[in-house]
């Protein structure tokens, strides 16, 4: 129990060695079998605060890797308190040196907005070759669209500014692959048409990427992230896209092939997801358990949260690991409603704990076992480790 941080990151350093973010607070604090030390570092945060957190040693180096939403007027909060817009959702890199973060490095600044800034992203996940992936969100809750058109060098009259998609860069910040195209930020995009995500890990036995992606009233997604993909934002949320019927009615319509996307000369591909909720569960962190330490049919499998139902959901993936294993009335990768809010029976079978509250973080750790970080907003964080029952 972390009493009074509010925690949506956590990144292992070692076993029993872990750091805590404190979002809210925007400080960084180091868990050493259970003792709290610190503050290692205090950022003046705006309204979404300190979101992400990962690490990498290098060279005999520990890197320590961070997403803030920094205030505009160096004190917390202060975008709501005063209306000060903020500095930045900013990516930084510190060294880890005797319980300080010391050598801040600012590898990436992109823009922050003034109210209904819901939509930072925040994650941060690191590959078996030390690339960083930073999942971005699109502008804000009030102005949903985002479906970047790179193609035309524009997102909504703007230039390309690193929102709603996947950047992947290495430890210095620099690009790693130009995927969709030569000129900054394009060189940095793995994935882009993103809305918002909360969750994001790299199968450990192909070393793909897959993420989670919130719809607005519909939608809610799993999907396999290849380099280049499109997720369609928002041209079309889950399968559905919005039609206007010839009485002037809008409708929601599946649509398993949108038309109208960017594809930047066909070096970015759409694919439709994995899974999608037509009603959505507020779908928010997802990470792989690489080990059998849960028992052999949970090894390698994929753990999700939702915060309406409080659920931690498994999924196993399929024989060439490209989708999930799904069957019976999922073998359309769709969850239909029942008339009742978030119920959901055709996902009962994939339901592997309930009242777990807002899981906001999921890792395993170097012993090899499951932790979930819980969220708890100004009662304190609890980073729960799953054991087997024997």
């Amino acid at each position: 129990m972390f009493n009074n941080l509010t925690s949506t990151s956590f990144s292992f350093i070692g076993t029993g060695d872990t750091l805590i973010v404190d979002s809210f607070n925007g400080t960084i604090y180091r868990s050493v079998n259970g003792t709290i030390l610190g503050p290692l570092h205090d950022f003046n945060t705006a309204q979404n605060g300190l979101l992400g957190i990962n690490s990498l040693e290098k060279n005999g180096t520990k890197y320590v890797f961070l997403f803030v939403t920094e205030s505009g007027g160096f004190e917390d909060g202060d975008d709501l308190t005063k209306k000060i817009p903020p500095k930045c959702n900013c990516i930084y890199r510190f060294e880890l040196k005797e319980d300080k973060l010391t050598d801040p490095k600012l590898l990436l600044k992109l823009p922050a907005y003034l109210e209904g800034n819901a939509h930072a992203g925040g994650v941060l996940r690191i590959d078996k070759s030390g690339n960083i992936f930073v999942m971005v969100g699109s502008l804000d809750a009030e102005n949903d669209d985002h479906q970047p058109n790179l193609a035309n060098n524009e997102i909504n009259g703007t230039n390309p500014d690193g929102r709603s998609g996947i950047l992947v860069m290495d430890y210095n910040g620099k690009p790693v692959s130009a995927i969709l195209g030569d000129s900054f930020p394009v060189n940095l995009y793995y994935a882009y048409g993103i809305r918002n995500s909360f969750g994001m890990d790299l199968d450990p036995v192909t070393g793909k990427l897959w993420d989670t992606e919130n719809g607005p009233d519909i939608g809610d997604e799993i999907n396999l992230v290849e380099p280049g993909f499109n997720s369609g934002f928002n041209k079309i949320d889950g399968v559905w896209t919005l039609n206007t019927t010839a009485d002037g009615e809008d409708e929601r319509v599946i649509t398993l092939n949108p038309s109208g996307l960017v594809n930047f000369s066909g070096k970015g591909t759409y694919r439709t997801p994995e899974l999608t909720w037509e009603r959505p569960i507020g779908i928010v962190a997802l990470g792989f358990l690489n080990s059998s330490h849960l028992g052999e049919d949970y090894k390698n499998s994929m753990f999700v949260s939702d915060l309406n139902n409080g659920y931690l959901y498994n999924f196993n993936l399929n024989e060439n690991r490209t989708g999930l294993d799904l069957v019976g009335p999922l073998k359309d990768k769709i969850v239909n409603s029942t008339d009742e809010l978030n119920d959901y029976p055709e996902t009962s079978n994939n339901i592997f704990g309930m009242g777990m509250g807002l899981i906001s973080d999921i890792k395993t750790g170097p012993d090899g076992y499951l932790y979930l970080m819980k969220m708890n907003a100004g009662s304190g964080g609890i980073l729960y480790r799953l054991v087997p029952n024997n």
